[in-house]
């Protein structure tokens, strides 16, 4: 197993938790430029159980896709029936060339994928624009689900 090295993009803000205040942008008050200030007593979530893909499948996602080396997070998220690989920007919006690459991925491991772009000022602790792509089966689940909300935008 992989350990977070330099990595800490889920202690920055962009892993968000009312346990350790963290919200888009805002880093963990106990995240310091050596690492945590209380990993031996850190809590149990997110800190403890939180395990990003890159950390989970080594031998699937490459040294590039650390999140803080390629400005996303991916994490396997339950919703319904499905395993989903969500992707949660480190910043504003999922770099083009991580998204490319982390589709091919998801493709691969016949995974749901969805991503989204935060607001600008980071003020909004939900996205601006939703996006998924995957299996027609999961993509009408969503369609049916999210009537109203036209932030999807279904590939």
């Amino acid at each position: 197993m992989r350990s977070c090295g330099e990595c800490t993009a889920c202690c920055d803000g962009w892993v968000t938790s009312k346990a350790v205040g963290l919200s888009p942008g805002v880093a963990c008050k106990h995240c310091t430029v050596s690492g945590c200030a209380i990993y031996e007593d850190r809590p149990e979530d997110p800190c403890r159980t939180f395990k990003c893909r890159w950390l989970a499948d080594p031998d699937g996602l490459d040294e590039s896709l650390r999140p803080d080396k390629c400005g996303a997070i991916a994490k396997l998220t339950p919703w319904k029936s499905w395993t989903i690989l969500t992707l949660v920007p480190v910043g504003h919006q999922v770099p083009e060339a991580t998204l490319k690459d982390l589709t091919n991925y998801a493709h691969a491991k016949a995974l749901p994928l969805v991503w989204f772009e935060r607001a600008n000022d980071f003020t909004k602790d939900h996205a601006v624009r939703k996006f998924a792509t995957g299996p027609e089966e999961f993509l009408a689940q969503v369609k049916w689900d999210f009537p109203d909300e036209d932030v999807f935008g279904l590939k």
